[in-house]
């Protein structure tokens, strides 16, 4: 048999939709599973034995290339975990002899947002597995997953050392997101990367793609002694990073769920959104950090400014808060 599954995009996205693949696997371990997703997401991918091959959506490929090429793929069973009309479309075209869709919760996020009310609702990982359990899947233990190859290990390992690390502790920092109101104040995060390096005498490492350069160099101004690893990792060589510390600070965005799959612990600070639209520390794998307030949730996905003016969601997390989340995590388990 042979099985496709859609998850093209985000980063985030498409590291909790790996849930799915080792108790696909286990439940059809004969068969060739394919994971159809856009290339410059699919380094989450790399090196994941449980998937058969990767179909990648390339930069510059048409629609119509792509769904031509998943028609002569001839699937038995296509199930689509991302669920939007393009998706649809695909799956529509692909001819695929059985369709599978995860059913998304658009209308109780809509209702949060108007009501500004926590929605009832399954985390999305689960929302991912009951899609499969649709093929029979037992998905008992599952949880997204990545395994960094020997290379991105190894030069996570050379880059700290080049780093003057010494050995001990290191607590990962992820100032950026896609949008300025999930980021929580770069003050902030050169407070508790001050507090953690003068009081547990640890190492601070901060990570982010290019775009996260601006708010790098000011987490920077205020706390010269972080390890900067911003613009310098593709996705395998920051889980290897990410996989080397022993907790992690991030915003709601990509790193918080990349550090969970390489069984990192993170503090994850939600300011606009809310863990309840199932993007929340998954399995044991970290600590929301919130503040329940009238306006709050203003947005799915983060906007470019606070509606209300005041981004009082962001500013009253303090980094002692912060900080004694990191503690308890160093303290009872980095590594779930």
């Amino acid at each position: 048999m042979k099985i496709g599954i859609i998850r093209l995009s985000s980063l985030g996205d498409v590291v909790l939709a790996t849930a799915v693949l080792k108790v696909l696997r286990q439940t059809y371990p004969r068969s060739e599973i394919v994971f159809i997703v856009r290339s410059q997401y699919a380094g989450v991918l790399k090196n994941n034995s449980y998937l058969s091959r990767v179909i990648e959506w390339k930069e510059g490929e048409s629609f119509k290339a792509l769904a031509f090429g998943l028609r002569k793929e001839d699937f038995d069973v296509l199930i689509d975990l991302h669920s939007n009309a393009r998706s649809r479309s695909l799956t529509v075209l692909s001819g695929a002899k059985r369709v599978i869709t995860y059913k998304k919760n658009h209308v109780s996020r809509r209702l949060a947002l108007l009501r500004k009310s926590k929605p009832p609702g399954l985390h999305v990982v689960d929302r991912y597995l009951d899609a499969v359990k649709l093929m029979g899947v037992d998905t008992s233990g599952a949880a997204p997953a990545m395994r960094p190859d020997v290379d991105d290990i190894v030069w996570a390992d050379g880059f700290l050392l080049e780093n003057d690390y010494s050995g001990g502790l290191v607590v990962g920092i992820a100032p950026g997101a896609r949008r300025k109101t999930k980021m929580w104040p770069a003050q902030k995060f050169a407070e508790i990367a001050n507090e953690l390096i003068s009081s547990k005498n640890l190492s601070v490492v901060m990570v982010g793609d290019e775009a996260d350069a601006e708010v790098g160099n000011k987490v920077l101004e205020g706390s010269a002694q972080v390890i900067n690893a911003i613009g310098q990792t593709d996705i395998g060589r920051l889980s290897a990073l990410l996989s080397r510390c022993d907790a992690v600070v991030s915003n709601d965005s990509a790193p918080a769920h990349i550090a969970a799959a390489v069984r990192t612990r993170a503090a994850i600070i939600f300011g606009p959104t809310i863990e309840e639209f199932g993007f929340a520390p998954y399995g044991g794998g970290g600590i929301a950090i919130s503040r329940d307030l009238y306006c709050r949730p203003c947005s799915l996905h983060g906007t470019v400014r606070c509606p209300e003016g005041h981004f009082r969601c962001m500013e009253e997390i303090g980094s002692e808060e912060v900080f004694e989340a990191v503690e308890k995590i160093l303290e009872e388990a980095p590594n779930f």
